[in-house]
């Protein structure tokens, strides 16, 4: 593979090269069959480049690197980003889908606001999918899927040994998702699962709060993958409305206390 100096911030869409764009440092043309864009140490290939700035935006509300009612324009991250505006549009939208942000009438993009109303409203939801689909994977669960979900437990259960709550929020996640597949009602699943990255959103506003928070909940997490072992519908629903609770409490104490100062 054969790298060359080019100047900065220069773009070129021509087939079987790939043009790395740097901002303020050094930049690389690399010869390969797919477009890189590249702000910092971070990469976006040329295929589904919606998707991936989508993940890339995605990730920083999620880490409240972009903050509650932060408002977001697609000239902002075009420009930030150096691309025309339709795949930022389109990434945009993936956002909306994802309840990560939200449209105004007046066409802008904000980040949604995190008040209590909203943090309340969005648990009942989950709580409701959520009791429902574990009441309904423990009637369906498989010796596979039992051995999957103790091997997420288990890497839950790590990531909390380690401090880290990167891989925390994402194995709850696939976690959160299995429990979906598995009750086997894909309306359910859809739905639900779009909230996932809200429910993400969340956890790392709890643990910005209380670092303590993911152990709080691992008992009730635990809980919840026993009952679905033993296919235990009742009390599997249970332990994911305790689970729920933990994080929920958290955040609503501290937005009540915040509101009142």
């Amino acid at each position: 593979m054969k790298n060359k100096l080019v100047k900065p911030l220069e773009t070129s869409f021509q087939h079987g090269h790939t043009y790395i764009l740097g901002f303020g440092g050094r930049n690389t043309v690399v010869e390969c069959d797919y477009m890189v864009l590249m702000k910092g140490d971070t990469m976006l290939k040329r295929e589904n480049i919606s998707d991936k700035l989508a993940d890339v935006i995605g990730n920083r509300i999620i880490h409240n690197e972009l903050k509650s009612a932060e408002i977001i324009t697609e000239t902002q991250i075009a420009q930030e980003w150096n691309i025309s505006r339709s795949p930022v549009r389109d990434a945009l939208h993936i956002l909306t889908k994802k309840w990560l942000l939200e449209k105004s009438s007046k066409g802008q993009y904000m980040v949604p606001v995190m008040n209590t109303d909203y943090v309340e409203n969005y648990y009942d939801a989950m709580s409701m999918f959520y009791q429902y689909s574990l009441a309904r994977a423990a009637k369906f669960i498989t010796d596979e899927d039992s051995a999957f979900f103790l091997s997420l437990v288990e890497k839950i259960q790590k990531s909390i040994g380690y401090g880290d709550i990167d891989i925390y929020i994402q194995e709850t996640g696939k976690f959160g998702r299995k429990v979906l597949q598995t009750a086997r009602n894909p309306i359910i699943e859809r739905s639900a699962s779009e909230l996932i990255p809200t429910s993400q959103r969340f956890q790392f506003a709890t643990y910005e709060i209380d670092p303590l928070y993911p152990e709080k909940g691992f008992k009730h997490l635990w809980e919840c993958y026993e009952c679905l072992s033993r296919r235990d519908s009742a009390n599997a629903a249970k332990s994911m409305g305790f689970l729920a609770n933990v994080s929920k409490e958290i955040l609503v104490n501290h937005l009540k206390t915040k509101d009142k100062m």
